[in-house]
Parts: C-alpha cells; structure tokens; sequence
C-alpha cells in the first residue's frame, strides 16, 4: 500500500511526537473497560494531554446516509464524532467492535487506534489491560508503528433517487433478514457478469476482515499488508460459486435478483435495507484506518495464538491425556 512496506514508523510532522489529544472510545458494558478507562483518564491528566470522550448524543449522523434509511445494531452506531476525528491518536477499550466502532466515529480518518482487548478474543487488539501502563509509555514516547488497512466502501442508489454510503473496516454483507427465502444475487466486476450465487448473502470484506465473518463462511484469510478484498458467499446452496480474491482496485456490483428485500450491512453495526430495484456498488475507499502497533508485526503468531491457525492443538490434547 505505501511503498511496499506496510509497518511503518509515524511520518515526519504527523506522529513524530507525542499525542497532545487522545480520544478515548469505551465499551461501558464491560467493567474492566471502564476501569482501564480511568487509569487513562489520570494519566493523561497527569501528563497535560487533552482526553476526548466522543457518546452517541454528542455524535452526529453518517455524513453519506439520510439518517431515516439507516439500521443500526445499538445506540450511536454509524455515527461520526469529529472531536475524535480531530484527534492524535484513538484508544478503543473494548473488543474488536469497540475497534470498528473507533473508526466509524473518526469517519476513518488517517487517526492512528490503539486496540486494548478486554475480554473475549479481539483478534485486531493490540495489547491487553495488563499490558496498559506499557503501552501509554509507548504512545508518549512515540515509540510504535503504524499497520495501515484498507477501507471499503459501498454506495447504494435506490430507486427514489436517495444515495447511502457505508464504509467498513472489515465487511460490507449482503444477506437475507431474520426471515426471508433464499437470496439471489448477481455480481458484475468492472461491468462484466462474473456469476449468480444462490444461497443466505455475499461478503465482501478486506484483508482485515478475512479473519471474521468471512472466515467463518470459509472464505481464505489474507495477511492484512495484502492489496486484495475477498468475495464470499454466505451458505451457498450449489458449490458453483466459490470465494475469490479480487484486486484491491475493484469495481464491483452486486444486482438483487430476489423478491424480498434484503439487507446490506457495514462491519456488522449499521446498514440499509435494498430491494431488486436498488443499486449496489463496491469500491476501495479512498481512507485507509491505521491501527497503532508497540511491537514488532506478527500477523501469524496472532492466527495460531487467537485462532489457533495451524497448531495441532488435538496432538496437543493427546499428549497431555492422563496415562499418556
């Protein structure tokens, strides 16, 4: 993506020096989160740094959505924050959606977000609580990297002339509500017909979401340094359409050829509903999201920690039975 080298030291006059605002993004259904918070908020007192706490009342809406067509899995989601945007630097005290919902807010501006897992696996999480007071000396030191990701953005057209842009750091999914029969879509690459997949949905997700929704409907992980998006189909019922990687300069339409409506949903936490006379088209954003890295990248020691990717963790189980 930049030069070929995607972990990179903060440029010249961006980051070269310590964050004098920091935003801080909190899951306050998880205690530990909001513990973490408060050691963040003396420390950054302590220090003179500006601390920025963006709430979904203060949040305006999706820029690029008329609000009435936006469906929203909790409070707040799909909303911009530009105090946030404007910061230095992110911290997201959470789970990998709290990440997702960190760059949603900054309306993935080129703000760098430090991922710090509480609870649960947070494969895109950086560091964990225990590992806090460590990674503030870090951030203030400037001594940390920069892992740029893709971004992906899909305009809808509906038939009434209203135009929705939804961008994702992870997946943009095509799929049938709670209830509905079987989704039918058509998919056109650079305006060519590439195939029809029958079944729950399409995927479209980038590098960094290939390790998510779309690996758990089979599609192939991709390191995140790849210029690449991946389409996978969602329980396809034929085996006549399969994942394909596609280049990262994509232009790609999906065409509803099913009756029902059907959702088209970003990262999981906001969306719109889109029917056969709807329009849908799949581009790379122009905004890549940075998330911060203290130590050195090791994507493949993430996938076999977190996911246990190649591990032969059932020899493992084995070798540890009693009378073994």
């Amino acid at each position: 993506m930049h030069d070929g080298n995607p972990y990179r030291q903060p440029p010249p006059g961006r980051l070269g020096r310590p964050p004098e605002k920091i935003g801080l993004v909190v899951n306050p259904t998880k205690p530990e989160a909001c513990a973490a918070a408060d050691v963040i908020r003396k420390r950054c007192a302590a220090e003179g740094i500006r601390l920025v706490e963006p709430s979904p009342r203060q949040a305006a809406p999706v820029r690029d959505a008329p609000p009435d067509r936006l469906l929203r899995q909790f409070p707040g989601a799909g909303r911009v924050d530009p105090q946030t945007a404007d910061t230095d630097l992110v911290i997201s005290l959470g789970g990998d959606g709290t990440i997702l919902t960190a760059a949603r807010l900054t309306d993935y501006a080129p703000v760098p977000i430090l991922g710090v897992n509480v609870g649960g696996m947070g494969f895109l999480a950086e560091i964990t609580v225990d590992h806090l007071e460590k990674a503030l000396e870090a951030l203030l030191a400037s001594r940390y990297l920069l892992d740029d990701r893709l971004v992906l953005e899909a305009e809808v057209a509906f038939l009434d002339g209203e135009r929705v842009v939804l961008r994702c750091l992870n997946e943009i999914a095509v799929h049938r509500p709670a209830v509905a029969g079987v989704c039918e879509l058509d998919v056109k690459i650079g305006g060519r017909y590439l195939g029809t997949t029958q079944g729950d949905g399409l995927i479209v997700a980038t590098p960094t979401g290939s390790t998510a929704y779309s690996l758990s409907c089979g599609g192939p992980v991709l390191a995140p340094w790849i210029s690449a998006f991946l389409l996978t189909p969602i329980s396809p019922h034929t085996l006549n359409f399969r994942p394909v990687v596609l280049d990262r300069d994509l232009d790609l339409e999906v065409c509803i050829r099913s009756a029902n409506p059907l959702v088209l949903i970003a990262d999981g936490q906001v969306g719109v509903e889109v029917t056969r006379e709807d329009r849908i088209n799949l581009r790379r954003a122009e905004r890549t999201v940075s998330l911060v890295r203290i130590g050195p990248p090791d994507f493949f020691g993430v996938l076999r920690d977190k996911l246990l990717w190649g591990t032969n963790h059932i020899h493992e189980k084995r070798s540890n039975a009693p009378g073994e």
